[in-house]
């Protein structure tokens, strides 16, 4: 073990006598050295947000849970290789997006008119965010603009506004500068905005 992996074990073991809950990181190192509870508490903290992330790429719950789970499994055959210094959050959302688009690229799911047979069941928002969207036929709109945007405008405003990550882990998962992440949320949102303009327009919620 190395010395930064025990000043990681220090932590956690100060975190329990303080009664504060381990970091996802710490969590991690332990789990690399093969301890099976820390990484059981890690797949309870991440499973719910991992999920709706999947589903939102995907736009098929059950297809959204199996990804979910295949991609925790590949977590803990990969655990040796988590560098302790790098963002554990990132780490696992980079393998849950490139199980997706490898599930995307079978399925032959990339055309616009796929994504929107799936766009009623897309999570966009989290609970703490729809105070404002009260009105289904405005989340529905929402849903179905996210599915029209090309995959990695989707990703980035799914992970900056539904799992709440900032744009320097959002270009760690989907591999861009984070002023590209910025950019591509921005453009990305603006495209939304004008579908759901010409369809409020046009009178159209359905």
């Amino acid at each position: 073990m190395t010395e930064k992996e025990k000043t990681h074990l220090r932590l956690i073991r100060d975190d329990e006598d303080a009664g504060r809950a381990p970091t996802s990181q710490v969590l991690m190192v332990l789990a690399a050295e093969g301890d099976k509870r820390a990484f059981s508490l890690l797949v309870q903290r991440h499973q719910v947000g991992l999920r709706r992330f999947c589903w939102g790429i995907l736009g098929n719950r059950a297809r959204a849970d199996e990804v979910a789970q295949e991609t925790f499994l590949i977590l803990w055959k990969r655990r040796k290789t988590f560098n302790p210094d790098k963002s554990f959050t990132s780490f696992l959302y980079t393998v849950a997006r490139s199980k997706c688009l490898n599930v995307l690229r079978r399925r032959k799911m990339w055309r616009t008119v796929d994504l929107e047979k799936a766009s009623n069941q897309l999570p966009i928002v989290s609970a703490g965010a729809t105070e404002h969207l009260e009105q289904e036929g405005i989340n529905l709109l929402l849903r179905r603009a996210l599915a029209r945007l090309p995959e990695k405008q989707r990703t980035a405003i799914i992970l900056r506004f539904v799992d709440q990550l900032d744009y320097e882990e959002i270009s760690l998962v989907i591999k861009c500068k984070p002023t590209t992440a910025r950019s591509r949320v921005h453009h990305g949102l603006k495209k939304m905005a004008d579908f759901y303009r010409r369809r409020f327009d046009d009178g159209t919620t359905e």
